[in-house]
């Protein structure tokens, strides 16, 4: 959903989208995401009732990521589910809301989201900038992430990655289309909850800008010795 807003916006920033061309390509784009959508949001409405794009449950995966007691991840420190580290009272209240009806229990989640938010604003800046650091380095609640073989590659891709925004920064329209993908996830994953897969959407484009640092590192390294 977030490259169907992505894409047509780099297009623009690009130029792709001017005169009769441009709308009959942006036309084209719509009606091929609506029709690769429509399959889920067809069985939804027969099923549910209500008009739901693809699927249920986000407003819970965002309330596990965003409550007292939360880590911003689906795990506490301490490796167990997120779900049981909430207190027992506030517990109760949850699982009374997990009726059979998928939308009524999204809807439940999403007014917890909205109040935990409004009620505690320096705790979710908080966790949004644990988030952040967790995306972008490693999820200090999964078990997985401190071993050398998860993060070594990624220090080499983010310090090759950042000389390749260096170098992009003067074709940054060109580049648009990755900038924007990379920035679009991050604040998506960093707003709502983290897991060490969401990073996957970015690596296209952290590949392709380490492959442009790599380049101009080994240009500079020739051209000394050379």
């Amino acid at each position: 959903q977030l490259l169907g807003l992505v894409v047509p916006l780099a297009w623009g920033i690009t130029g792709q989208l001017k005169k009769r061309e441009g709308l009959g390509k942006l036309v084209l784009f719509v009606l091929g995401a609506v029709l690769v959508i429509a399959p889920w949001t067809i069985r939804n409405y027969i099923k549910l009732g209500a008009f739901v794009p693809l699927r249920t449950a986000f407003a819970y995966n965002v309330w596990r990521g965003n409550h007292i007691g939360a880590t911003g991840t689906v795990r506490t420190f301490e490796g167990t589910d997120i779900d049981d580290a909430i207190p027992e009272d506030y517990r109760n209240l949850v699982e009374a809301h997990m009726v059979p009806d998928e939308i009524e229990r999204d809807r439940f989640f999403a007014a917890e989201v909205k109040r935990f938010i409004r009620e505690h604003p320096g705790e979710y800046l908080r966790l949004t900038l644990t988030r952040f650091l967790y995306f972008w380095w490693r999820d200090m609640t999964h078990p997985l992430t401190g071993h050398p073989f998860y993060v070594i590659p990624w220090m080499i891709i983010l310090v090759f990655a950042v000389l390749g925004v260096w170098r992009s920064l003067r074709d940054w329209r060109r580049w648009s289309l990755w900038g924007l993908q990379v920035i679009g996830f991050t604040l998506l994953f960093s707003l709502t909850i983290v897991l060490p897969r969401y990073r996957m959407p970015i690596y296209p484009a952290m590949f392709l800008l380490a492959a442009v640092g790599l380049e101009y590192a080994y240009s500079k390294v020739r051209s000394k010795f050379s």
